[in-house]
């Protein structure tokens, strides 16, 4: 199989040449006997020499008969060999960020490498793999990996691809070059985290790899991860590194057909587990032995890895998502799951012992904490209530998120007490209150009797008139809304008025400006009972 076309071609004459009978030495033998004989007949000696020219003739005729049969036999030969040397019978992928393909021939020697990013074309540099064994390349290629900074401690994760249409030498080469790799990395004193398959690579996988500037290996094993679960989208895995992959299959526990896993993909890089709940607990101000039902798993979201959790304190529900990399926490919720779809009934204590009447100042004027560090849902809480006036055991409902809204971080906290329903925007650096929404439930109002909410000094509404559309007037409207802010005309600008029809009903809808602050009330017509009211940031 390994031979030369030259040593083919010595063996082919030497076979014709022997199917051709060699007169030589009889002639020279009958020459000798004729020189012993006193009379030499020239005749015969013609006749000798012309059977000697006549056998070399068709010695002569026999070759150039059998020569383009030949001839051709060594092109055929030396055809099939050059085929079987530079016919690709796999091509072999590895990616760590890193992405490169080797082509190979049936006899595992490298025919072509392919880096497919800027970080691959480093690795290789000016080595020349080409016509080298494989596991000669492979052994230069992982070292040369390491040597840069690809692969390590933190990022100790790889992905090898065989892609064949023979799925046994497919699979046998897939195993062999795991073991070879993991037996490496060893010899770097690396524990390696390995994620290996066998694929036939289509076209379609051909051009999404293309269009994300990946490699075909890297591609089928993202399609596949986003077939399982369709909440994730192709355009934002691609940008995952194999450390990243690793990890989310191994959090989520996920088997993807035809893929090998090996060893544990490091977390070095990240905060981890325990860091992340302790993140948590801070936050909420809770004690680990406190919470119950503690859920915790990494997962991915808008181009990055995160940790999200899940705990209860009492009947109070948790939910937090945290940058699994910085501990940024992106997003928080709290709800009380006690109170959610049960009574609507507000607990028996409606009201706190000793009252504060409303300040003079705008809410803003608060004292808060200083910015640059997270006040807290709790201080959030507190912070809403205070200024409402009420204690956290005599409100219902009481629930916080943290979100960004215009470029700031805030608190959005709402909560219900009677028949309001109460909604705070607060800053979640500094703890300002930066709107205020207070509105009826259902449309509907306290009942007679009941005081307005968030004061103690505002006016006691009047009685509603059933049926009547008399108006209370503009001014008596402007007059509920000033004592309900704690203001007089005289410390607001910008005090307007208008009647208007909501849903059947008449209304005032009272606005003034006060201290960088702008209010709006929306006060009964008939009653001069608050409907709702607003407070933002003008």
């Amino acid at each position: 199989m390994k031979e030369s076309n030259q040593m083919i071609e010595n063996r082919l004459k030497r076979a014709v040449e022997a199917s051709v009978p060699d007169l030589l030495p009889r002639l020279l033998e009958q020459i000798e006997k004729e020189k012993e004989s006193p009379i030499m007949n020239t005749e015969i000696k013609k006749e000798k020499i012309l059977d000697l020219q006549e056998g070399k003739k068709r010695s002569a005729g026999v070759w150039r008969r059998l020569a383009p049969i030949a001839a051709a036999l060594v092109l055929a030969l030396g055809g099939w060999f050059a085929y079987d040397r530079l016919a690709t019978q796999a091509v072999v992928g590895f990616d760590v960020n890193p992405s490169l393909e080797l082509s190979v021939n049936r006899a595992e020697r490298v025919l072509q490498v392919k880096p497919a990013n800027e970080e691959a074309e480093r690795v290789i540099g000016d080595m020349r793999l080409k016509g080298v064994d494989l596991d000669v390349a492979v052994n230069a290629l992982i070292g040369s990996m390491v040597r840069n900074g690809y692969i390590t401690e933190v990022k100790n994760s790889i992905l090898i691809t065989v892609d064949s249409k023979d799925s046994d030498q497919a699979l046998r080469l897939q195993r062999q070059l795991t073991r070879e790799v993991n037996s490496l990395l060893d010899g770097f004193s690396l524990q390696g985290a390995i994620l290996s398959q066998t694929t036939d690579a289509d076209s379609q996988i051909r051009e999404l790899a293309r269009q994300y500037g990946i490699s075909p290996g890297k591609a089928v094993l993202i399609e596949q991860l986003v077939e399982q679960d369709p909440s994730l989208r192709f355009a934002d895995i691609a940008s995952l590194s194999i450390n990243d992959l690793k990890l989310l299959l191994e959090s989520r526990q996920t088997a993807l057909e035809g893929v090998e896993s090996t060893g544990q993909a490091s977390r070095k890089g990240y905060i981890g587990e325990d860091r992340a709940r302790q993140i948590a607990f801070e936050h909420a101000g809770v004690r680990q032995e406190e919470v119950t039902r503690l859920e915790i798993e990494m997962d991915y979201e808008d181009g990055r890895l995160i940790y999200e959790l899940e705990f209860y304190l009492g009947s109070r529900e948790f939910e937090y998502e945290i940058d699994a990399k910085d501990g940024r926490i992106l997003e928080f919720k709290s709800k009380d799951k006690g109170q959610a779809g049960g009574s609507n009934k507000a607990p028996t204590k409606t009201t706190p012992t000793s009252k504060p009447a409303p300040p003079k100042t705008s809410p803003s004027s608060k004292p808060t904490p200083a910015p640059g560090k997270d006040i807290g849902a709790r201080k959030a809480e507190d912070i809403a209530l205070s200024h409402a006036g009420f204690t956290r055991d005599s409100v219902s409902r009481l629930e916080t998120e943290k979100e960004w809204e215009k470029g700031r971080l805030i608190y959005e906290v709402e909560f219900e007490h009677g028949n309001y329903e109460y909604e705070y925007e607060i800053d979640a650096l500094t703890g300002q209150i930066l709107e205020v929404e207070i509105e009826g439930r259902s449309g509907k109002g306290p009942g007679p009797g009941s005081p307005p909410p968030a004061t103690t000094t505002a006016p006691k509404p009047q009685e509603p008139t059933t049926g009547s559309l008399d108006p209370i007037g503009p001014k008596r409207a402007e007059d509920i809304a000033l004592q309900h802010a704690g203001l007089a005309r005289g410390d607001v600008r910008e005090l307007e008025t208008e009647l208007e029809t909501k849903k059947g009903r008449l209304i005032y809808e009272v606005e003034f400006k006060y201290a960088g602050q702008e209010y709006e009330y929306h006060i009964d017509a008939a009653s001069g009972q608050i409907l709702k009211v607003e407070i933002e940031k003008d």
